[in-house]
């Protein structure tokens, strides 16, 4: 998998974008009918970390990127069934001896989603949500010294959860807030298991 690096320069757009929005029209109440496909997409930070198959030892909390993309149907009005792509990522630079060396962090879940909406569509709450899901995970790692680089991936299972409350700002558009946790459960040789939080910006079209 070639390496990822996240950009907040489309999270700080997004955050302009939606200052500039005419304030009576953002926080008009809208109900939040779903019904068919939705798309979603999600943009943030938070910590992670591994833990290492062979002594056992964790890495110390980083911060990094996270972003998701999903995609989902509902199947009743307050729930919703989906897959979701959920990655974290992050690049350390460290100088000794007149070389630089990089590292570079991938922790990746594609999941199998449900996200239920407890209050009903036309209720002030209707954008809260509540969302969990099972994942294939794999971690990835990249170190780079000169023009010497070795990549490392390992494969597992994964556990997805998360919640928020979207703000329905179009009859087909949603804004909001979210936080999620992730756990990869690895169990090889190099990576015994990784965990990583988001906080972010979350968009839903419907």
């Amino acid at each position: 998998m070639a390496r990822f690096r996240v950009s907040f320069t489309g999270l700080i757009i997004t955050v302009l974008c939606a200052s500039m929005m005419d304030p009576s029209a953002a926080f008009a109440l809208k109900d939040h009918t779903r019904d068919g496909w939705m798309v979603g997409f999600s943009m943030g930070a938070g910590p992670g970390k591994f833990k290492e198959a062979s002594t056992g030892a964790e890495s110390t909390s980083e911060t990094g990127g996270v972003v998701g993309l999903r995609v989902g149907r509902n199947i009743h009005p307050l729930v919703v069934l989906g897959a979701e792509m959920h990655l974290w990522n992050r690049t350390e630079k460290t100088f000794g001896f007149g070389e630089t060396a990089e590292s570079d962090f991938t922790f990746l879940n594609l999941a199998l989603t449900g996200t239920y909406y407890p209050a009903g569509p036309a209720t002030p709450l209707g954008g809260l949500y509540l969302r969990g899901g099972i994942a294939t995970s794999t971690v990835e790692s990249e170190v780079t010294t000169g023009d010497i680089s070795l990549s490392f991936s390992e494969d597992g299972w994964g556990l997805l959860l998360g919640g928020g409350y979207e703000l329905r700002l179009k009859s087909k558009f949603a804004l909001g807030a979210g936080v999620s946790f992730s756990r990869l459960s690895i169990g090889g040789d190099l990576f015994d298991s990784a965990r990583y939080m988001g906080y972010g910006l979350v968009s839903t079209a419907v």
